[in-house]
C-alpha cells in the first residue's frame, strides 16, 4: 500500500511546498489558485520521491534494440489508470511511468519552477 502524498504549486506566489502547509483544504478547492500535485508512489534513481509536474529524464529503448534518453512531464492518464512520461504534448506520445526502471528516471524539475525543460 502507498502513501498519499501531496505537493502544492501556488500560481499566485510561485512557491512550490507540502500541501500540509495550508491548513484549510477547503481554500484549495475552491480557489483556482492552487495545483495540486500526487505523489506517483514512485522514487526516481536517486529516491526522490516523484509527483505529477515533475519533469524526468529517461532511457528510452526504440524498437531497434537502442536506448536513447528522453525527457517529459509526469501526468495522470485517466484512460490506462496510470502514471505517464509523456515525452510530447502535440502527438500525445508516452510512456507509462511504472514501466520504467526506478534506475533509468531521474527527476530534474518541475512543470512550474522549470518550464523550459520541455522545449
Amino acid at each position: 500500500m502507498r502513501e498519499l502524498k501531496f505537493k502544492t504549486w501556488d500560481r499566485k506566489e510561485k512557491e512550490m511546498y507540502p500541501a500540509e502547509r495550508l491548513a484549510d483544504w477547503t481554500l484549495i478547492i475552491e480557489e483556482e489558485r492552487y495545483d495540486i500535485l500526487q505523489f506517483t508512489g514512485l522514487l526516481d534513481k536517486n529516491g526522490k520521491e516523484i509527483y505529477e509536474g515533475d519533469v524526468v529524464k529517461t532511457v528510452i529503448r526504440t524498437i531497434d534494440g537502442h536506448d536513447h534518453k528522453e525527457s517529459g512531464e509526469v501526468k495522470w492518464n485517466y484512460n490506462d489508470l496510470a502514471y505517464d512520461i509523456v515525452r510530447s504534448r502535440e502527438k500525445g506520445d508516452f510512456q507509462h511511468l511504472f514501466k520504467s526502471s526506478g534506475r533509468t528516471v531521474e527527476v530534474i524539475g518541475n512543470i512550474y519552477e522549470n518550464p523550459d525543460l520541455l522545449k
